[in-house]
Formats: C-alpha cells, sequence, structure tokens
C-alpha cells in the first residue's frame, strides 16, 4: 500500500513566515530526508500546523497556499496544510474531536492506503491526537514510525490490536462529522433511558428536522431537550435563538433571511463533506431565495413581478428594476448572485443528471468554474466561495456562521461525557 504520510510540527506557528524559522526548518528538513528514502512508497503528505491564534479566512488561505507551494518544491509530493488552532484551558477532547473529523475526511478520501505517522522526538498534544485519531479510524491501516533523531534509524509499530480500535462510540462520531443525524438516531435507539440520553436524542432530532427544513417540529424538540437542561450554553443559545428567526417569531423578514442563512449552512457542510449533487441542489435553490428576498425587502414599494420561466429571466427583470431605482438597496448582494461565477459553477448542474442532462457531477469542474481557473487547490477554491458567501450574506444583513459544525462538536462532547460517566454502556 502506498503512504499516505502525517507529519507534526513541534511548534506553535504564529504568522505565515515562521516558515523561515529554525525549528520549523530544521523539521521540514527532516521531513525532506524521511521522503526522500522512502519516496517510492509515499504518496501525499499531510502536515498538521499548529497554529497561536485564529487566522483570517484570507490569510490562512494565503498561510496554505505558500507553504504547501514550498514544501512541495522541496519534496516533490502532494502535500495538505492541515491548520489546527490551539485552544485555551483544557482543550485535548476538543482536538481529539476536530482531528478526528480531519482524518474521518482522508480516509473517506483515501479509502486502500496506509496511514503513516512519523515521530521524531517529543510528542506533543497534537501529535498524541493525530496518533489516536489515525489508529482509531484507519485500525490496521495505520502505522506509526518512531526516528532516532540521532541515528536516523526507523522503528515501524503496526496497530492491530489496539485499544483505540473502532468502537460504538468512533462509529457515531464518524455519522455526526458526516451529519448523518438519521444514521446517528438509529445508532441510539433503545439508549434513551436517563435524561443525558434523552437529551442528546431530542438534540439529534431537532438537527434530523433543521436537515429536513422542518423548522416548527424542529424547535419543539429544542424546547423538550431544553426542559431535561435549562441551562444553556453559547451553542444552545445559538441554536434557540436560529430556531427562533426560522419560526417567525422575530417578524417575517428576519424569518426569510434566517430561512436563507440556513440553506447556506447546509450548503456550507454538504461542501465540506464533499455532498456535491446536493450542494448544487440546495445552491440552486439559494440562489432563487436571495434573488426572491432582493425584490421583496429591496424596494420601499411592494413590487409585483409577471412569472417567468427561467432564472436568467428573473434576473433580467430585477435588473431593470435597479435601472429605474425601484430597488435600491443590496446591489453587491445581487451583482455576486448574477456572477459568472456563480452561473458558471451552477452550469455543471443544468448539465448534469440532476439538471436533466446526462453527464456526471465533477468537483473540479464545479470549484474550477467557480473560481474562473484552474490555477488553484480545490480545498483553496471551496475556501473561496466560503469568503464570497460570508461576504454576499452579510450585505444581505446575515452571516455565515458555523452552527451546524459547532452543534455536531456538543452532540460528540455529549455523548463522550455520556459513557465515560456510565450513562451509555456501549462496547
Amino acid at each position: 500500500m502506498s503512504w499516505l504520510l502525517q507529519w507534526v510540527l513541534p511548534n506553535e506557528v504564529k504568522q505565515i513566515d515562521d516558515l523561515n524559522r529554525k525549528d520549523i526548518k530544521q523539521s521540514m528538513q527532516q521531513l525532506h530526508n524521511f521522503v526522500l528514502q522512502h519516496h517510492e512508497k509515499v504518496k501525499k503528505v499531510y502536515v498538521w500546523v499548529y497554529l497561536h491564534q485564529p487566522f483570517s479566512v484570507r490569510r490562512l488561505l494565503e498561510l496554505e497556499t505558500q507553504w504547501e507551494n514550498k514544501l512541495q518544491m522541496k519534496i516533490h509530493k502532494e502535500v495538505e496544510l492541515i491548520p489546527v488552532v490551539r485552544k485555551k484551558g483544557n482543550w485535548f477532547d476538543d482536538i481529539l474531536i476536530e482531528v478526528n473529523q480531519v482524518i474521518h475526511r482522508i480516509c473517506n478520501e483515501e479509502p486502500f492506503d496506509e496511514m503513516v505517522l512519523v515521530s521524531c522526538g517529543g510528542q506533543s498534544l497534537l501529535q498524541q491526537a493525530v496518533l489516536i485519531g489515525g489508529i482509531k479510524t484507519f485500525a490496521d491501516r495505520f502505522c506509526l514510525m518512531l526516528q532516532d533523531q540521532a541515528t536516523g534509524e526507523v522503528l515501524r509499530q503496526q496497530f492491530y490490536d489496539s485499544p483505540y480500535k473502532k468502537s460504538w462510540l468512533q462509529l457515531y462520531q464518524h455519522l455526526i462529522h458526516d451529519y448523518n443525524y438519521a444514521g446517528a438516531l438509529k445508532l441510539v435507539e433503545g439508549l434513551e433511558k436517563n435524561k443525558k440520553t434523552q437529551f442528546i436524542k431530542l438534540l439529534l432530532e431537532v438537527q434530523h428536522l433543521r436537515e429536513n427544513f422542518n423548522f416548527e417540529e424542529a424547535y419543539e424538540k429544542f424546547r423538550e431537550a431544553k426542559k431535561i437542561h435549562p441551562a444553556s450554553n453559547l451553542r444552545m443559545l445559538g441554536t434557540e435563538i436560529i430556531l427562533q428567526h426560522l419560526n417567525g417569531e422575530m417578524g417575517e423578514q428576519k424569518k426569510e433571511l434566517e430561512q436563507i442563512l440556513e440553506l447556506y449552512r447546509h450548503i456550507k457542510a454538504l461542501l465540506l463533506k464533499e455532498n456535491y449533487p446536493s450542494f448544487l441542489t440546495r445552491f440552486y435553490r439559494a440562489r432563487e431565495a436571495v434573488l426572491k428576498y432582493i425584490v421583496k425587502y429591496g424596494s420601499d414599494e411592494e413590487i409585483q413581478l409577471p412569472r417567468v420561466s427561467s432564472i436568467y429571466q428573473f434576473i433580467d427583470q430585477i435588473e431593470e428594476l435597479y435601472e429605474e431605482g425601484k430597488i435600491n438597496r443590496f446591489f453587491g448582494v445581487y451583482f455576486y448572485i448574477k456572477s459568472s461565477n456563480v452561473a458558471n459553477a451552477l452550469n455543471v448542474r443544468n448539465k448534469s443528471f440532476i439538471g436533466h442532462n446526462r453527464k456526471p457531477i465533477s468537483k473540479n469542474a464545479i470549484l474550477y468554474e467557480y473560481y474562473g481557473s484552474r490555477n488553484i487547490k480545490i480545498p483553496q477554491a471551496a475556501e473561496r466561495f466560503l469568503g464570497d458567501t460570508r461576504i454576499m450574506l452579510r450585505d444581505l444583513g446575515g452571516a455565515l456562521d458555523d452552527n451546524l459544525e459547532e452543534m455536531n462538536k456538543y452532540l460528540i462532547e455529549l455523548m463522550i461525557s455520556a459513557a465515560r460517566e456510565g450513562d451509555v454502556k456501549v462496547d
């Protein structure tokens, strides 16, 4: 089997220029020497970077682009940089969840190759998390290589019978990372024997109902959950506010804006899990919803438009309203939604089987069409899409938040806590 090489930088990174820092240059030289020795085996290199503090989206893209390009030139292998932000306090459980999510994605992308973690000395918390996550997810396809810094001698450790082997809890985490709330609900059937597991099941139902845009019932389930645990936290509070907006408690305009935001939350999730048919379907509906919002709330008076047979005719109607001065808000949103970036990406849908044609859907085609060039990596094109989306939604009066991802972490944390305290007894 080919190797998916995991390399964890030993120290924190504070800025993009840290690639030229002495300790990091030394680590990169060790990586270069290792890849040189095992060139035929190494398929791809994943470099885990521990960030001292969060970077902006643009700065993070710049970090990934610069470091990956320089490393690829040095070791002549495909490189993916995986940044992980330092957490305050006792954060090891949090980092395990975050690392597991990335490793789960790697396992889905590379279902046949071996994951090899190289350790050249100190065991940082990040490296420990990569070790545990790799063993759990890749099982007998995971290998640890310990390299003596003085002699260069390598000791290979294969984990055929590991204490971290796959378990019920690991399967639960994989389902949550995949946003597969229906699967997770099936998995927890019969475990609703105490308040903690009842609470978890209700929150799973909330997320599943949101996924299917059944917001009224989702809010009912959320209120049931709050009766069990009235004390709130930021994630629960954020979800409650979202559900209140979605159910019209803050007025019709807030409701319609929140529906657009919810669409984009799911679009983001589908993009992250690489479900491109569903991504295109939701993105197509989101464009239509945004255009209708512009017509309804971009004018000081009510506008009635005749029905048209295509989205392009609808865009022409809106353009006339802007030219006539009847719509005088959301200019940036309008130009983004009608842009060639959006139109070309959605044209992939129109030419595919979900657009009543026969072509398959290619993630490369979607994101290259959106970006306008093939001179970009797929993860970076995806980040560019999300960055543009954030700007567009801000102009609309909303924001693309991380509510779904934060609720996923919360659902995993709750189940880990329940298992530790004996509230869930599974293998």
